[in-house]
Formats: structure tokens, sequence, C-alpha cells
């Protein structure tokens, strides 16, 4: 919306209040005038964390129409600003890298309202998959729901996972890790061909069940 129009719709509002300084009848309303011009830093402040975010925001309906989406989001994205994205036809075709993982993420948020650490891809106009990591939530508003997500770009940790791990499965010995639950975190390809169970299938499970011998 144009800037000037904006700022002349509130002058309008304001003076048909009588709260306006233009208007003919001043202010009455102390109380009231004071709650618009609270309301005024409260919008003007969210706007500012919004914009100045370090990691990407978007709001979408629950179809994947994307209606907000801040600055960061561009930048990661590889976009040039964020009318670009505003003008997607559908976030899950556009910004998902596979419109399943997008489909996964809104059956899995609209079980639990609440989800962290969503891991997927993003893609830029390129082509180029980014590893990112989404905390997603489910807002109403006017008795309708929207999804609000939280972008984080997880390139970098991802390529330090993926080089540590070369050097674990490079290892002629059996590397086996558990956390404090006992639970395998850790499972190098040694250990699947001594044991013939793949990473797949250890890893997340009891060590006292995969390894019964070692209780």
């Amino acid at each position: 919306m144009d800037k000037s129009k904006e700022i002349n719709r509130e002058e309008q509002l304001t003076n048909l209040m009588g709260l306006g300084n233009s208007s003919i009848h001043k202010s009455y309303y102390p109380e009231l005038q004071s709650k618009i011009n609270e309301l005024k830093m409260e919008k003007d402040q969210f706007k500012r964390i919004f914009s100045d975010a370090l990691s990407g925001i978007f709001q979408s309906t629950m179809d994947g129409n994307i209606f907000m989406a801040n600055p960061a989001l561009a930048k990661l994205c590889h976009y040039v600003s964020t009318d670009e994205i505003l003008a997607m036809v559908n976030i899950g075709n556009d910004i998902f890298s596979e419109k399943a993982d997008f489909d996964r993420l809104l059956k899995k948020v609209s079980l639990q309202k609440n989800v962290m650490g969503f891991y997927t891809h993003f893609k830029t106009p390129e082509g180029t998959k980014i590893d990112v990591s989404l905390n997603a939530s489910i807002i109403n508003y006017k008795g309708s729901d929207f999804l609000e997500c939280f972008v984080l770009d997880i390139s970098e940790q991802k390529k330090a996972q993926n080089y540590i791990s070369s050097i674990i499965n490079s290892m002629p010995s059996i590397l086996i890790g558990v956390d404090a639950d006992g639970l395998i975190s850790q499972w190098n390809e040694t250990a699947e061909k001594e044991y013939s169970i793949k990473k797949s299938e250890a890893l997340g499970s009891s060590v006292k069940n995969v390894l019964p011998y070692l209780k």
C-alpha cells in the first residue's frame, strides 16, 4: 500500500474520532489517545523485530499461500526482496525442495500445533538445495488457522556432521555411540558389517536390545 495513503487513512480515522491535530474537536479522551499511541508503538516494534530478525520468518495459509515474509527469508533463499516470495503461488511448490515435505510439515503441525526442529530442504531460484530447520506453529486469527514458521539455515552444520560421519565410517574399528538413556546415537559402517544390523535400524534403539550381551 502507498505510504501516503496509509498515513492519510490513519489521519482520517483519528480526526473522525476527534483525536487528530486537525480535528475540529479537541481530544477529551486522553486515555483513549494514550491507548492508540501504545498500540502504534507495539505495531512499530513488531515491524522492527520482524524485519531485523536474523532467522527467516514467514506466514501462510494452511494450503501454502504465503502472505508475509521477512528480509532474512529472502536472503536465505537467494531472492533480492520479499516481493519475489510474496508473488509465489504456493510455498510448498516454490520454496520447499520437495512438496511432500511441506505436506508432511502441515500434517505434523496440525496434530501437534507446535513443531520444533523440522528438517527439510528449501531451494534457490537456481535450484540449489539449502538445509534448513523449521520451528512451526499454527496461529488462529478470526477463526481461521494460519501457518507461522521460523527458518534457520543449517547448511554449515550439516557439512560438519557429514565430515565427522565420513571420518567415523572410515574407521576400521567398531564405533557405537550411546546417549544417557542408553539409546544408540552413532553406529558406524564397521558395526553394520560386524553385527549385520543397518544404521537406520540401530539408531534410536536401546543398546541393550540391539546388543543384549552388553547388559
